[in-house]
Order: C-alpha cells, then structure tokens, then sequence
C-alpha cells in the first residue's frame, strides 16, 4: 500500500524525533546508571567511605590541535567533542555525586605550544565550562605534557609561561591533600622527568626522598611508571599495552630509577595515572626486607574524550574508608559516541532515504501503468505548463527536507542547551 505524501513526511518525522531523543539522552544515562561506586566487602566491619571520581585527558582540543587540516574541520571537531565531554559530565556528576573530582593531567590539547596569553585563558574557561562543579567540591588537577610541556623541544618542551599560568589558575603542581584518611600525593609528573633526564645526562645519583606520611598514600601522576615492555594490562584494557619510550613532547612511563625510588620511599597503597588515554592495571613489586616483596598496584585510567584513539572513553571511581585494606576502585565506561554517529544515525539516514525512493518510485510506475492502459499518444516534453514530471530526485529531496527539518531543529536545540548549560 502506498502512503500519501504527507502521512509518510509526518511518519518520519515522528521516527526521527525518537531517534534523536534515543541516541542523545539514552546512552548517557545508561552508562552512568550502570555504573556503581564500589563497596567495601559486607564481612568487614562498617566503615564512613569517601568517593573520589578520577578523571584522565579531557585534551579539549582547540585550532592548534589539528594545524594541518582545514579550520572548519578543527571549529566541527571542537564543538562536537566539547558537545561530547559536556553530555558525559553531565550525566557522570548528576549520577555520582562525588566527594571530590581529581584530574590526571592532560586538561588541554595545546597548553604547551607558545602562545598569548588571551588564548591560553579561553581555553581554561571552556574547560571549566565543560566541567561545570558545585563550589563546595573539593578537586585536584596535576599537570600533563599538554598542560605545560615536557622536554627541551622549542615547539613541545616546557613551557613556562604555560606552566605559571598553570599554577596560578589549577593550583600548586607539587602538593598533598588528606582525604578519607588517607593522604594524596600529586606529582608534577612532566617536570620531575624533564629533571630525572637531566640527572641522567649529567650521570648523577638519584637522590633520596623524605620519609613517608604516616596515613596510607594514594599517588596521583600524569605518567605512568616504569614497567617491562612485556608487562600486561589485563583483560579491561581495548589493545596493546603501555611500553616504555619517549619523542617530541611525551614520554610513556617514567624511567626506571626514578620509579623504583617512588615506590620505595612512598610506597603507595595505590598508584593512579594518565597519559595512555587507555586503562591498564599493573601491580609493582617493592622489596621490604630481605624476603618480602610489597605488591602495588597502579591503575591508568582511560581518557575522558571521544577522540583519544579508544572505542569507549571512561572515567575511574575511588572509595576510601578508614580501613586502608579497603581501598576500593573500579573503571567506568561511557557511550562510543562515534559509533553512536556511524553505526545509529547514518543508517538511519540511508533507511530512511530509501524509504522515499522506493516511495516515489513506486508512484512513478504506478503512473506509467495508467498511461499504457490507454491509448498511447506521444506528448512533448515541455508544454505551457513547464515540464509534467521531473527526475525522481527531486520529490525524494523535498520530502528528505521536509522530514529533516524538525529532528535537526531538536538536535541543534539539545546541542545549544548542553553548551550554554
């Protein structure tokens, strides 16, 4: 049976308003409903738990980002992955409710690259406008080698107008706060390996750090630390595995020596860090004594972003109770946004684009099979009134616009309330 025109306009329609309220609210909520702040285990005596919500390499990215490709394509790419981080947090800080927020580094895409002063703060301003906080949420940042630089390099080393700005807006780059009990240690990660390279250069011995705190410590760091090249991640982790090694601007794990002395001189009951944008569990082994070995685990937590090269960005929960066996975390996914685009929306646009066709195509031969039930007689084919029928595109085009006009208007309008919201 064939539909009117109008029937089937209003059908679509009303398809693609569900579509677009499905594919922009539903994932989000989803994967934050799905996710739960971990527990200690019910056997254990009850404790008063703190939750601390982690987050790695936003990298909001900016027109330094992409320098060799058009400046539409790095505008589109800025407004869809700032589009993006907000849905995410969003729903993630509404779900949650957290204690406190840390950030592992990596806030920026081009905090590195020379540049004024005016364009620097903009990019501090989008990010605290993404990752929009309630004033009384205690938050931590350290910095990462988009933040500041990390190096010699002219273009990508450190950059110290970059890295004041950076203290004076994020706050202190080396510092400690109590939490639940237990005491956070923040390294500035891209500074102490540009020194670490340096005392390497120079052939220097390392040097021994101040006792520990005296409640258990979480290490928080950009960089993760030093590990063999075979060292596997476990099962969570989408590909491959974190390998020592370093280039323009970056460097994959701290280097050996210096690792070895964090872990013996603070001895954290867990490690956090950034930087891989994918997760990675590892446990360290630190020699107590001489027959005992400590196990540490450190946990890389994946990037926050949709465009970090991972099918699935995440975010990382902490609980801490006064029990320091009871640190407990756990990895959180969020939507692919790139498949919810390429494998939800574009179908939908071929589907529904062939529905008309075959809608109009089947008119057209109706038509013909009216007009050779008579008797044929030739006609021109233009008369007074212009030509009779045009190609088949054209009323499949002005019934596609007419369709798609109202779910774009509600995309646009969602895009504006996450911006301005």
């Amino acid at each position: 049976m064939l539909f009117f025109r109008a029937t089937l306009v209003n059908y679509l329609r009303l398809l693609w308003i569900a579509i677009v309220l499905v594919f922009e609210l539903l994932p989000f909520r989803q994967s934050a409903s799905q996710c739960q702040w971990p527990t200690p285990n019910s056997k254990r005596p009850s404790y008063d738990s703190r939750h601390v919500l982690i987050v790695a390499d936003p990298q909001i990215p900016d027109r330094h980002s992409y320098p060799n490709s058009f400046r539409l394509f790095s505008w589109l790419t800025e407004v869809f992955v700032d589009l993006n981080l907000r849905k995410s947090w969003r729903m993630v800080a509404m779900k949650m409710n957290p204690d406190a927020v840390i950030f592992l580094g990596d806030m920026m895409d081009s905090g590195r690259i020379e540049m004024e002063y005016d364009e620097w703060y903009w990019s501090y301003v989008r990010f605290k406008k993404i990752f929009k906080m309630k004033g009384s949420l205690e938050r931590h940042y350290v910095p990462g080698n988009h933040d500041i630089g990390l190096g010699t390099s002219r273009t990508h080393g450190l950059n110290r107008k970059a890295y004041a700005w950076y203290k004076n807006y994020f706050g202190s780059a080396n510092t400690y706060a109590d939490i639940g009990g237990h005491t956070f240690v923040f390294l500035d990660a891209p500074s102490l390996v540009n020194e670490d390279r340096e005392r390497v250069t120079r052939k220097q011995p390392i040097r021994k750090w101040k006792a520990r705190p005296s409640n258990p410590v979480v290490l928080i760091t950009h960089i993760p630390l030093w590990r063999s090249d075979r060292a596997d991640c476990g099962p969570l982790r989408e590909k491959g595995t974190i390998r020592a090694g370093a280039g323009l601007g970056y460097q994959n794990t701290f280097g050996k020596e210096i690792s070895e002395l964090i872990l013996e001189n603070i001895r954290p009951t867990v490690i956090f860090s950034g930087d891989d944008h994918d997760y990675c569990e590892f446990n360290h082994a630190v020699t107590i004594g001489a027959n005992h070995d400590m196990m540490i685990k450190e946990v890389t937590v994946k990037s926050f972003s949709m465009i970090m090269n991972v099918k699935n960005p995440g975010f990382h929960l902490l609980t801490l109770t006064s029990d320091p066996e009871s640190t407990l975390d756990k990895m959180c996914l969020l939507p692919d946004q790139l498949r919810i685009y390429l494998s939800g929306f574009l179908p939908c646009v071929i589907i529904s684009i062939v529905v008309l066709v075959y809608h109009h195509w089947r008119l057209s031969t109706s038509s013909g099979e009216k007009k050779l039930s008579r008797t044929y007689i030739p006609k021109p084919i233009l008369s007074r009134q212009g030509r009779e029928r045009g190609p088949l595109w054209m009323p499949v085009f002005r019934d596609a616009r007419d369709v798609a006009y109202v779910p774009v208007a509600l995309f646009f309008a969602l895009m504006i309330w996450y911006l301005t919201n």
